[in-house]
């Protein structure tokens, strides 16, 4: 049996060495630049409820991030049509060095991670990732609605 916890924490701490270094250059906190980053890695989400809702963190930290994001100029919350409910962030060009740092910390800590694999190991890798992210959401789903053990 694989025990995910054995290495959570070196993982956590490793990402944290190439991620605060970004954090540090632009006087940002944690939690506003996983935000920037959130927003400007997945274009398709566009809402504080979506990084709510997939990183399961607190409304109130993103809330706080989001306000200080946009006191910086690096991003804007728009509404859509005559729907004044839901606020849709988008990153501006004034984010785009921050983003990019941030994007190249990232790429960095992957690196590291996959360093010595074959192309043909990366892609195995990355369907039992896949098959784990489905297992994981299957059961979360199952365990929110209280049917798991």
């Amino acid at each position: 049996m694989i025990n995910i916890w054995d290495n959570y924490s070196r993982v956590k701490a490793l990402y944290n060495r190439y991620i605060e270094a970004v954090c540090r250059r632009y006087d940002l906190n944690r939690a506003e630049l996983d935000v920037l980053l959130f927003f400007a890695n997945n274009p398709e989400y566009d809402r504080a409820a979506d990084i709510v809702r997939i990183y399961r963190v607190a409304k109130s930290q993103v809330s706080t991030a989001l306000r200080a994001l946009q006191d910086r100029g690096y991003v804007a919350g728009e509404f859509e049509g005559k729907n004044r409910r839901s606020i849709h962030i988008k990153v501006l060009p004034e984010a785009h060095e921050v983003v990019e740092e941030g994007r190249r910390a990232q790429r960095e800590f992957a690196d590291v991670l996959v360093e010595g694999f074959r192309d043909e190991e990366l892609q195995q890798m990355r369907k039992f990732a896949e098959r784990i992210t489905d297992n994981i959401k299957k059961n979360s789903s199952k365990n929110e609605k209280g049917t798991a053990k």
